[in-house]
């Protein structure tokens, strides 16, 4: 894993040394809640392994999420925004929402 900093934030990026679909990785166990505070609605992921290129989509839902496609690390959790133009509930993202990684591909 490559961790940059620099005075606009931290940026991390992995580089696997054979195709990715050669690697021995563990099926992670992904885990969300869905939640909102003031500034809108998010979603907390946990994993009890790496899962790496982790994508999340919403079946019927306009709108986006502040990031995409990223690692996740079973020691921390990551926090996603969804913004959409119409605002949207809890239950509403909850329902409509998928997360796919690389492992679930193969």
């Amino acid at each position: 894993m490559v961790k940059l900093t620099s005075e606009f934030g931290i940026f991390e990026n992995e580089q696997f040394l054979t195709e990715p679909k050669n690697c021995n990785l563990a099926v992670p166990n992904i885990k969300l809640t869905v939640d909102e505070d003031g500034n809108g609605v998010f979603v907390k992921l946990f994993t009890d392994k790496p899962a790496f290129y982790v994508s999340l989509e919403t079946r019927g839902l306009l709108g986006e999420f502040d990031d995409n496609i990223f690692t996740l690390m079973p020691d921390r959790e990551r926090i996603i925004r969804f913004t959409n133009s119409n605002g949207i509930a809890t239950k509403e993202l909850r329902d409509a929402i998928t997360v796919r990684h690389l492992r679930s591909t193969y």
